[in-house]
């Protein structure tokens, strides 16, 4: 493994993460040096306390600091927070991109956003061909659903918008002939 020399851009969760931190102003002789993080898809915060290494700090998440739902996957601010003597300083700051681990998220936590309402919207598209309502009124409330034709638009969207990141980017190539049969 490469020793790492600062908070990676991503890591998954559930893995071990070590990193070491030096700050040749702020020796780890002289100052105590704790990482928060805080964010995510639901509000979390941790901080956990680096050791010292010399003067460099060694800072540590087990496996168990970001499994289980103690950190769950998304995008956190990291916060390098230097103490001594009861006064504190941010010294860095930055995000990271914490992953789902394979091992224990479920199936759709793979899934993009545009796959999740693509999937979706192909479902209703499906329900609404065998049932065929657009809308109805059960005792005095009437509802209203979304026209097909709008599905079947919102699915060809969805549909381009999830090619076109497939093709990194990149418009979708199409065949175009001028004259002739």
């Amino acid at each position: 493994m490469n020793d790492l020399t600062a908070m990676p851009a991503q890591y998954v969760a559930g893995n071990s993460l070590t990193y070491t931190v030096t700050l040749p102003d702020y020796p780890a002789s002289q100052y105590t040096l704790t990482l928060w993080l805080a964010g995510g898809s639901t509000p979390t915060k941790l901080s956990k306390a680096a050791s010292a290494s010399g003067d460099s700090f060694v800072v540590h998440l087990s496996g168990g600091d970001t499994e289980g739902g103690l950190l769950p996957a998304g995008v956190y601010v990291w916060v390098h927070r230097l103490t001594k003597s009861g006064v504190a300083v941010d010294v860095e700051r930055g995000t990271v991109n914490v992953l789902p681990n394979i091992a224990v998220a479920g199936a759709s936590a793979f899934q993009s956003d545009i796959e999740r309402q693509l999937a979706i919207v192909e479902a209703a598209c499906e329900g609404r061909l065998t049932e065929g309502m657009e809308s109805f009124i059960i005792h005095g409330r009437s509802v209203t659903l979304i026209p097909m034709s709008q599905l079947w638009k919102i699915r060809g969207q969805l549909r381009a918008q999830l090619k076109r990141i497939r093709n990194g980017g990149e418009p979708i190539a199409r065949r175009v002939r001028f004259g002739g049969n």
